[in-house]
């Protein structure tokens, strides 16, 4: 006997049956002769052909066999799609969340349009969402002027057998992946006898959903008053198992959104459709809309000489329905070659400060990759962050992934961490491997994923992340690496009393550090004067070395209050006659000395806090000239009266009023001569930004730029 694989439920069989039966098929025999033939016997002849009975779904059994099953029009059945999500053994099917999680995604769902809906009016996480009782689900925004739509089409947004409703079609950085979440909440409360309660612009709306026809009937309009914002209350089934754990997604989506960085809020790129998505967005904006008024809706796109372009190619009054694949397809083209691409840093990373305890373990990594199966194709930018926190105390050296957002919003996930051997780790997301290499200490590592397309393997919203896969690795090895780090520097000293010098580093150092992981960029784009010279560049361990080395210096060689020269400091040095760099070189008086000392050693020194800048006498430059903007600061005055009066009504009535407000910079602007003969053509400029004009004689000194900065 010989078994095939299960299909619907059945475990389907061959059995060789007495050769006085008929046939099912002429070619079964021969299969069946050479399926259960035995060794060395698979071509000999047989007297008569064997049958095969398939027991299964396929079939009918008679009395002595089985017989074809009769099959007709009849049994092909037919529904609309929305039926699936009617029931709870179904909804699971479309969703991809287990049934013992639906109450916590439905919450997050909430939670995750109301969030994006406080972001759009610049009050990020001004959202709560509570429990009432086991399944109730209660979301609040306060944020906006609320949700003022028809109860008519508030009952079709909350309806089953409506259309697909969807923002994501824009290909925004937006929470959420394929826009059914509110289908998913419609047909959750539809199964039972539960309500939608929606409280917004001083009404209160009840809506009934109906898995009979999937239409939602309005049950309730009530006047009421002193309304903030929108709140949303959904009676879930109480066939879907309790959760105690219902709100942990959608609290974890509004800490994050109160923790982080402001998101990205502009317009989406042409660069981030392909033919297939561009085509897709076209045929489903308003049939009437202009082309003109479509393509205002991008970033970029509304510079003149893109709209000419456009204009004398298809027109000034061609509409988007009149679009085929083709014309489509050259209308992206076009607009690629004319705009520039957004890049992954204007995409708005989450930041240090997103994962309290993690902070010190950041990194960030960017970066984009191709998509589309139709040129043009799709750029799709995106900014992996990492968030690690160490244990250098645990036994255990075990490697664990708390949670992986999306658009900082938890994503539906299957992840593994499992460290194999050493410094070898396996990272395992949605069936994508990354090797790790990660230092042999317990580590629990975040991860988030800001982009403005996720390509999705399946209804069930689980990401495909191989598109993402080198940006994590470097991300969460760079994380664990200054998770570390830090570890290392807030440890107490060994038995020597020396601290570990090799990853040493101070607060010069974390500051670029942080730039570089908000802005997106390398240290080098950040730093303004050479490497060997920018005081955040010599925030490293050789620069504490050479810092602690003239601290004993001077303290050797110098009373307590005393000040000295450069010049004067580097003949004391070179006549001591028995002194050594800190690298073992004997210290002489030569030209190779002066110059470690005063552009090297010494910078080092200052800068990282080690010498104080008044204890070091430069006296090369004149004072330099500084031009302050004046900044008009504004104060409540309050006043006594003289005498009482009584107001006409029209004047008693209080109101705001504003003067003329002055137009401040919003950025320090400093601009750096060295001649002050710039000054007829800077200050003007400095004036005109509102900015600052620094204008000193000769190269500007450490001491120089210290005061200044000051």
């Amino acid at each position: 006997m010989a078994k095939t694989d299960n299909f619907a439920g059945h475990k389907s069989q061959a059995q060789v049956l007495p050769r006085k039966e008929k046939p099912i098929a002429d070619s079964a025999p021969q299969v069946a002769s050479s399926l259960f033939a035995k060794d060395g016997q698979a071509g000999a002849p047989q007297s008569a052909p064997a049958k095969i009975v398939l027991e299964g779904g396929f079939c009918k059994k008679g009395r002595h066999a089985a017989q074809p099953a009769k099959t007709g029009s009849d049994d092909m059945l037919s529904r609309e799609h929305w039926h699936a999500y009617t029931s709870p053994s179904t909804i699971s099917q479309e969703t991809g969340v287990p049934l013992s999680h639906m109450l916590r995604s439905n919450a997050k769902e909430l939670a995750d349009n109301a969030l994006d809906w406080a972001d759009r009016h610049g009050c990020s996480g001004a959202v709560t969402v509570a429990l009432d009782g086991s399944h109730a689900i209660i979301v609040r925004n306060s944020a906006g002027p609320g949700w003022n739509a028809a109860p008519e089409e508030l009952a079709r947004v909350f309806s089953l057998a409506r259309g697909s409703i969807s923002s994501k079609l824009w290909i925004l950085p937006t929470r959420g992946a394929l826009g059914r979440g509110l289908r998913q909440i419609t047909g959750s409360v539809a199964s039972g006898p539960g309500t939608i309660t929606i409280i917004s612009c001083n009404r209160r709306i009840v809506l009934r959903p109906q898995i009979q026809d999937g239409r939602t009937q309005v049950v309730e309009i009530t006047q009421i008053e002193d309304t903030i914002g929108t709140e949303i209350r959904i009676e879930v089934d109480p066939a879907y198992p309790a959760d105690p754990n219902a709100l942990c997604w959608a609290q974890t989506a509004i800490r994050l959104a109160r923790k982080s960085g402001p998101p990205y809020l502009g317009r989406p790129s042409v660069h981030w459709f392909d033919a297939d998505s561009f085509l897709g967005l076209l045929h489903a904006v308003a049939p009437g809309m202009k082309l003109r008024d479509f393509l205002g809706r991008f970033d970029g796109c509304s510079a003149r000489n893109v709209q000419k372009k456009i204009t004398d190619r298809f027109g000034a009054k061609f509409l988007c329905s009149q679009l085929s694949r083709e014309k489509a397809a050259t209308l992206l083209q076009i607009l690629q070659d004319n705009t520039t691409p957004l890049g992954a840093h204007r995409l708005k990373a989450m930041g240090p400060e997103a994962w309290h305890g993690y902070e010190h373990g950041y990194a960030a990594v960017k970066g984009c990759f191709e998509s589309g199966a139709r040129e043009p194709l799709a750029t799709i930018p995106f900014v992996v962050e990492c968030w690690a926190n160490v244990d250098t105390d645990a036994s255990e050296d075990d490697v664990i992934i708390g949670e992986l957002t999306i658009n900082r919003s938890p994503t539906i996930s299957h992840c593994l961490c499992q460290r194999t051997r050493g410094r070898d780790v396996v990272l395992a997301i949605n069936r994508i491997r990354i090797d790790l290499s990660l230092p042999k200490v317990e580590a629990q590592f975040t991860l988030n994923i800001t982009t403005p397309f996720v390509p999705v393997l399946s209804g069930g919203k689980l990401a495909d992340i191989n598109p993402f896969a080198d940006a994590i690795k470097q991300a969460v090895e760079q994380a664990v690496t200054r998770a570390r780090r830090c570890t290392r520097k807030t440890a107490p000293t060994n038995a020597t009393g020396t601290d570990d010098e090799e990853h040493e580093t101070g607060r010069l150092h974390k500051i670029l550090e942080d730039a570089t992981c908000f802005e997106l960029c390398n240290a080098d784009e950040l730093t303004v004067l050479s490497k060997d010279k920018d005081p955040y560049r010599l925030d490293t361990a050789s620069g504490h070395r050479l810092g602690r080395w003239c601290a004993q210096m001077i303290e050797r060689f110098l009373a307590a209050d005393a000040k000295i020269h450069l010049r004067g400091l580097h003949y004391l040095l070179a006549s001591s006659g028995d002194l050594t760099r800190p690298d073992g070189k004997r210290y002489i008086n030569n030209d190779e000395m002066w110059r470690w000392l005063t552009e090297t050693a010494i910078k080092a020194a200052r800068w990282l806090g080690y010498v104080p800048f008044e204890r070091i006498v430069d006296e090369r430059n004149a004072p330099p000239e500084l031009y302050l903007s004046s900044y008009c600061k504004i104060e409540p005055e309050r006043g006594r009266g003289q005498r009482i009066i009584t107001p006409d009504p029209e004047e008693a009535v209080p109101r705001f009023a504003s003067p003329s407000w002055p137009i401040i910079q919003p950025y320090r602007i400093i601009l750096i001569g060295e001649k002050t003969s710039l000054r007829p053509v800077l200050l003007p400029i400095a004036q005109e930004v509102t900015g600052e004009l620094l204008l000193p004689t000769g190269e500007p000194s450490d001491t120089m730029i210290f005061r200044s900065q000051a």
